[in-house]
């Protein structure tokens, strides 16, 4: 298997998964590239968008909500990605946000530039534009149509073709 990303083919890490969100069962083979490390599925599925209908959770921006659930989103945000906060932690252990506590383990800095492929409304991606990142940009090609936030972070209606 190429990886995508870098090109290697030797040593990389294969991996089976099965889908269980909607109940199609189907296996997929994912692998791990031993260079850059990049995780990717080996053969995209030709019809994609059985796996993320209209309503599919990613789609719903969550930053659009009442001023306390912002607030306690954010300080479990923080916990995820900073480590702080008590009361995060405490929201974390009830509903962990395992996307920025992945980021949270590499060397970031706020130039850092971030693609997030796959992203639906970006709620990763406006959250870390809140901590002052500003080299930030998603493309999910499920999404109704491009996202302009105002702050620099847009979401384009795309795909990636390999």
């Amino acid at each position: 298997m190429k990886c995508r990303i870098c090109n290697n083919e030797k040593d990389n890490q294969t991996y089976e998964v099965q889908e269980l969100m909607f109940g199609y069962r189907d296996i997929f083979q994912y692998f791990q590239c031993s260079v850059c490390n990049c995780l990717q599925i080996k053969d995209i599925p030709l019809f994609m968008s059985k796996y993320y209908p209209g309503n599919y959770y990613s789609y719903d921006p969550t930053f659009n909500q009442n001023i306390i659930k912002k607030l306690l989103l954010r300080m479990r945000n923080d916990y995820a990605f900073l480590g702080k906060g008590f009361i995060g932690k405490l929201l974390y252990k009830k509903k962990p946000n395992a996307p920025l506590k992945s980021l949270s383990r590499l060397s970031l800095n706020k130039d850092t530039k971030i693609l997030d492929v796959g992203c639906g409304a970006g709620s990763v991606l406006y959250y870390l534009n809140g901590l002052g990142f500003n080299n930030l940009m998603g493309i999910d090609p499920f999404i109704a149509k491009d996202i302009d936030y105002g702050n620099g972070l847009k979401i384009i209606k795309q795909e990636i073709l390999v």
